[in-house]
């Protein structure tokens, strides 16, 4: 199979957020990014060609920052789906270079970015 990536990719093991454009949402982790886009390993199937706002939390100069990251899903399979960036502004493109350069590669989720399961969704509060 022939390779089509503009960018080489790095392994990395994140947590993230996808947040879609009808409001749906799902966790999952980052587990390889380059500088063009991403693959996440997620229980959601979204459409392909359909677009995502990835959400993660990476260092910056006080502390940790909470970026965006616009993306489109270019191909999906059983395990996750293939993201390509989109628009990034400023700091999304410094938080993708720092990535690349091993800064904040791993971080084990915390509670909140576990995904629910069934019987904990039915014991959510409701908002």
């Amino acid at each position: 199979m022939m390779e089509h990536r503009w960018h080489s990719r790095v392994s990395i093991a994140l947590p993230v957020g996808l947040h879609f454009g009808d409001g749906a949402y799902a966790w999952g982790t980052a587990v390889d990014i380059g500088g063009g886009g991403m693959y996440i390993r997620t229980a959601m199937r979204p459409q392909r060609n359909g677009c995502v706002d990835i959400r993660m939390t990476v260092p910056c100069s006080f502390g940790e920052c909470s970026i965006r990251l616009p993306s489109m899903i270019v191909h999906r399979n059983q395990d996750g789906v293939g993201l390509m960036f989109r628009d990034l502004d400023e700091q999304a493109e410094e938080a993708v270079r720092q990535l690349l350069r091993g800064e904040a590669r791993r971080r084990p989720p915390t509670p909140l970015q576990q995904p629910m399961t069934e019987r904990h969704k039915a014991t959510a509060p409701r908002r």
